[in-house]
């Protein structure tokens, strides 16, 4: 809104992670005073160019993914169903799931959720310990057999992170269907996921059951899982847009989005 006034004469390149639903004379200056905008996903993208009239030329969708040359991102093991994220987790219906399935899963989850089996280990935070470190969750990624991403709120960016490690370890990907976002990947196209439908406790028990019951299926789709973070999904090109989209900007002249 400062740009729009003037009193900011800067470039200014922004990420868009989710669509931008609210209308008006005031949403559209903000949305339009930014020079370049990187949308996560196909629906941010939609929103910006055909709802507030950004300049497609300046509003680009960028695939966000791993960073393949970091050295954590190595294998260890293949020892259990692993969900590490902390935000919009349908964590519930997991539970449910696993519950009657005969493996081994750890799965961060809030304080006070009990295990329903002795099977699953829940990491959950402590007034002394209120963060997890890195580290910590990347190890279990590391020796996990394939990650769970159970969604709570559907029409939110959720799970991309714990995508990206996913596909930089070469781990198979279990994920709620969702309408809302990550909609310029298929992760069961691309041979490394299966999709379950959002709250279903029968399907994710259905898929879980077959898929560690055949472990052939899971290194096959690991494998899928690589080949895609380094054929189509990674950080390099990722770069190569931002790289872009900063020339564009600091080699252009200011926008100033009369009104709009």
């Amino acid at each position: 809104m400062a740009r729009h006034r003037g009193a900011w004469p800067k470039p200014i390149v922004a990420v868009f992670h989710n669509d931008v639903p609210q209308r008006g004379r005031a949403v559209n200056a903000w949305v339009n005073g930014v020079d370049v905008a990187l949308c996560l996903t196909s629906a941010a993208h939609r929103s910006l160019v055909d709802d507030h009239g950004r300049d497609p030329e300046r509003t680009f969708l960028v695939r966000w993914g791993p960073d393949l040359g970091f050295s954590g991102y190595t294998p260890t093991g293949h020892d259990f169903v692993a969900c590490t994220g902390k935000d919009n987790r349908d964590v519930g219906t997991l539970l449910e799931a696993l519950a009657d399935v005969r493996c081994a899963a750890k799965v961060y989850a809030p304080a006070g959720t009990q295990s329903p089996s002795p099977e699953i280990e829940i990491v959950s935070p402590t007034p002394d310990r209120p963060h997890f470190e890195f580290s910590e969750v990347l190890g279990d990624l590391q020796a996990a057999s394939l990650v769970a991403i159970p969604i709570a709120r559907l029409d939110r960016l959720t799970g991309l992170t714990e995508l990206n490690d996913a596909l930089a370890l070469g781990k198979p990907v279990v994920m709620t269907r969702t309408s809302g976002h990550l909609d310029n990947l298929d992760i069961e196209k691309a041979g490394f996921g299966v999709y379950v439908e959002p709250g279903n406790v029968e399907q994710w028990r259905e898929v879980l059951s077959n898929l560690t019951a055949q472990p052939e299926r899971l290194e096959a789709m690991g494998r899928a899982a690589r080949n895609f973070a380094e054929t189509e999904w990674n950080y390099a090109e990722y770069c190569a847009v931002l790289d872009r989209a900063l020339q564009i900007a600091i080699g252009s002249p200011v926008l100033r989005p009369e009104g709009r």
